[in-house]
């Protein structure tokens, strides 16, 4: 079975359990708090519920799982080849998502970038890399804010901060079994 769906499957049943303790436990006056939930965040179990406000005829509020927060990034396990796709990208500032190499899970040499405008909220972002990558490389997707030149520079353009002042990032794998990436969705 395919790694990803296995991976859904547990995230769905995990989610799915904790939606029903969390309704079932917290009281209606915190469901619809403001906290953001990014990768690198602890937060209270209370936070991560939350009502979403009506839409079309139906009056009746909405409950999430997730909200994705500000500055956020997700990508899902890659094919090898010189191209990355970035499945979701929230950034406040103007800036670049970065690929990074992973040294023992810490990022390492910069191997490719985009351009991402102030305040985007994009999906499925194709980021063209310097080499390519192989069937079980370790990657690591990196926000970073731009200093106002326009220009990347990873000395200069530092990365984006998650609310608990970590720099934001996701490690990802390449692998041959991989589905095509931009074939994933994510629903937040």
């Amino acid at each position: 079975m395919n790694k990803i769906v296995v991976v859904a499957i547990i995230v769905l049943t995990i989610g799915g359990l904790v939606w029903y303790f969390q309704t079932e436990t917290v009281p209606e006056s915190t469901k619809d708090n403001d906290q953001s939930v990014t990768s690198n965040d602890e937060q209270k179990p209370e936070s991560i519920i939350h009502t979403l406000p009506p839409t079309g005829t139906n009056d009746a509020p909405r409950t999430g799982f997730a909200k994705l927060g500000e500055n956020a990034i997700y990508v899902a396990e890659q094919q090898p080849g010189n191209k990355i796709v970035v499945n979701n990208i929230n950034i406040v500032p103007k800036g670049y998502v970065v690929i990074h190499e992973s040294k023992e899970s810490v990022p390492g040499k910069v191997i490719g970038y985009a351009a991402l405008e102030k305040g985007a909220q994009v999906t499925n972002v194709t980021v063209t890399l310097d080499r390519s990558v192989t069937d079980g490389e370790e990657l690591i997707a990196m926000l970073h804010a731009d200093n106002d030149d326009n220009n990347f520079d990873a000395s200069t353009d530092t990365p984006v901060l998650d609310t608990l002042g970590n720099p934001l990032y996701m490690i990802f794998y390449v692998s041959a079994e991989a589905s095509d990436p931009s074939g994933v969705e994510v629903l937040f």
